[in-house]
């Protein structure tokens, strides 16, 4: 399980997209031990997830599937 300290919201959300949750889940898990997150979803198909630690800094993009 993950806790979401906060959620931001910037413009209008009406997401439309469909994204792989295996592959999703694999970088969650991957990245479990980092102190901070920052995911941003991107009405036009595009998930960027950042994770932060004291030593190590990661950054992902993930692109949606196709309709």
């Amino acid at each position: 399980s993950y806790d979401i300290n906060s959620v931001e919201v910037q413009g209008t959300v009406d997401l439309n997209v469909i994204f792989n949750s295996d592959l999703l889940k694999e970088v969650l898990d991957a990245n479990k031990g980092a102190s901070s997150a920052r995911m941003s979803i991107f009405d036009k198909g595009l998930i960027k997830l950042e994770f932060n630690d004291e030593t190590v800094s990661s950054l992902y993009y993930l692109v949606c599937k196709e309709k």
